[in-house]
């Protein structure tokens, strides 16, 4: 399967959201429990 660039970037964009919200997540449960 050939991939194009713009599929990679969109992969990478979608990755990097993820891992923003899941960062989102983890620092709204460390301030609840502080």
């Amino acid at each position: 399967v050939y991939v194009t660039p713009v599929v990679i970037q969109s992969v990478k964009q979608a990755q990097e959201q993820n891992s923003a919200r899941l960062l989102g997540r983890a620092l709204a449960l460390c301030n609840e429990k502080h």
